[in-house]
C-alpha cells in the first residue's frame, strides 16, 4: 500500500461535481486505496468521496446573493480549512468555483504541505485576471480544459497542462454508432439552468418563445430539469402547457439534445455539449440588474458562449439582458428551422469546434497527473 492516499476535493456547483466525480472514478480504479472526502454532490458520493457539505451550501451566483448568503458560506469554509488541518491530505484537487476555491488556497498555503492541484481553470482570460497572481503563488498544478488556455497562461508566465474536457469522453462514446433522426415535427429543448435564482429569470422567458413555437408551429417541447431544483410553480406551469420534462443526467441530457431540432439553452456548459452534439442552439442570460452592471466593468470578452469563445466568432447568437426577449429567441429558432443553408453553416462550424477539443491532442491525462503526486 502507498503511504501517500489522502485527497480532499472540492466543487462548488453541478457541472463540477459532475466533473470531479468522473475524475474520482478514474483515480480509484488506478489505486484501490484512496481515502478521499470533500464538497459536492451525488457524482461524488457515488465514487465514494465522504462529503462534507454538499455543494448547495456555498453554490450562489451573483454578489448580492453572495453576501445574503455569507455566513453560510464562511461556515462551509472554515469547516474546509479545520477538515485539511486536521486530516492533512496529500493532494488538495480544486474543481473551478474560484470565488471559494482560490480563497482556500491562499488560506491554506502558508502551512500546507501537500500540492494544491487546480482542475478546470477559472475563467481568469474572460475576467478577474488579477487571479493569475494568486494562482502562481498558491497553485502547484493548473489543468486545464480549452487548448486556447494553455498559450493564456503561457504568456502570463505559468506552465498549465491541457488535459482535455471531460465531457468529450463521454459524448464520443454516445455518439458511437448513433444517426441524427429526422422527426416527424420539430422537438425543442429547453435548458434553463441548474440554479434557481437564474431558473426564475431565465425560464419564463424560455416558457413564452416555447409556447409561440408549440402553437404555431406545433412543436414539441422537452424541459431539462436540473435534478438540483425542486418541484415547483415553473414546473407545474410547463406540465400545464404539455412540456415533456426530464430529471438533468448527462445520459438523457445527452439524448435530449441529440434528438432535438433546436434548444434554447443558457451561457455554461450545456452551449458546449449542444455544439459538440452538433444540435443548433441560441443562448441567452438574464442577471439581477445590480449583477449584471457589476459583472458588465469586469468581463472583457466579445462573446460569453462557450462554443462563441472557442471559434473566436459569433457561431450562434447570444442574447443578453436587455436582449433576451421571447421575440428574438423565438425569430432565431424559426430561422435555424427553416433555413437549411444557415443551420448547415452553424454545424461544420460546431465540427471545427469539436475538433480543437479532440483528446488526440492531449499528451496526458489529469488522473495521471494527480497520481504521481501520491
Amino acid at each position: 500500500m502507498h503511504s501517500k492516499n489522502k485527497i480532499f476535493i472540492i466543487a462548488g456547483e453541478q457541472s463540477g461535481d459532475m466533473h470531479a466525480g468522473e475524475l474520482i472514478r478514474k483515480l480509484n480504479y488506478l489505486r484501490n486505496d484512496l481515502i478521499i472526502s470533500g464538497i459536492g454532490g451525488k457524482s461524488l458520493q457515488e465514487q465514494g468521496v465522504n462529503i462534507l457539505h454538499h455543494y448547495s451550501k456555498v453554490n450562489y451566483i451573483g454578489f448580492s446573493s453572495v453576501i445574503r448568503n455569507y455566513s453560510e458560506i464562511k461556515s462551509v469554509f472554515n469547516d474546509c480549512l479545520n477538515h485539511i488541518k486536521k486530516t492533512n491530505p496529500d493532494v488538495i484537487i480544486l474543481v473551478d468555483f474560484p470565488g471559494f476555491n482560490l480563497k482556500i488556497a491562499k488560506e491554506i498555503k502558508s502551512y500546507y504541505k501537500g500540492k494544491i492541484i487546480y482542475y478546470i481553470s477559472p475563467q481568469i482570460w474572460a475576467w478577474h485576471k488579477s487571479r493569475i497572481n494568486i494562482i502562481k503563488k498558491c497553485v502547484d498544478r493548473m489543468l486545464v480544459v480549452f487548448p486556447f488556455e494553455v498559450d493564456f497562461y503561457k504568456n502570463e508566465g505559468y506552465e498549465a497542462d491541457f488535459v482535455g474536457h471531460p465531457i468529450m469522453e463521454k459524448i464520443n462514446s454516445f455518439l458511437n454508432g448513433r444517426n441524427k433522426i429526422i422527426n416527424e415535427q420539430f422537438v425543442i429543448a429547453l435548458m434553463p439552468g441548474s440554479r434557481m435564482e437564474e431558473f426564475k429569470r431565465i425560464y419564463p422567458v424560455f416558457e413564452k418563445a416555447a409556447l409561440k413555437l408549440q402553437n404555431n408551429y406545433n412543436c414539441r417541447i422537452k424541459l431539462i430539469k436540473a435534478s438540483s431544483l425542486e418541484n415547483n410553480h415553473f414546473l407545474d406551469s410547463a406540465l400545464k402547457y404539455g412540456f415533456e420534462i426530464s430529471d438533468e443526467n448527462y445520459q438523457s441530457n445527452y439524448e435530449n439534445i441529440f434528438s432535438a431540432d433546436f434548444v434554447l439553452t443558457k451561457f455554461g456548459t450545456s452551449s458546449l455539449e449542444c455544439a459538440l452534439l452538433e444540435t443548433p442552439f441560441c443562448s441567452g442570460y438574464k442577471a439581477n440588474y445590480i449583477n449584471y452592471l457589476i459583472a458588465k466593468s469586469f468581463v472583457k470578452l466579445k462573446y460569453l458562449t462557450l462554443v462563441n469563445i472557442l471559434a473566436d466568432k459569433p457561431l450562434v447568437k447570444e442574447f443578453i439582458q436587455n436582449d433576451f426577449t421571447v421575440e428574438n429567441l423565438y425569430n432565431e429558432a424559426i430561422k435555424t428551422l427553416s433555413d437549411k443553408h444557415y443551420r448547415k453553416e452553424m454545424i461544420n462550424e460546431f465540427r471545427k469546434v469539436k475538433e480543437s477539443l479532440n483528446s488526440e491532442n492531449v499528451k496526458i491525462k489529469a488522473e495521471n497527473i494527480i497520481i504521481g503526486y501520491l
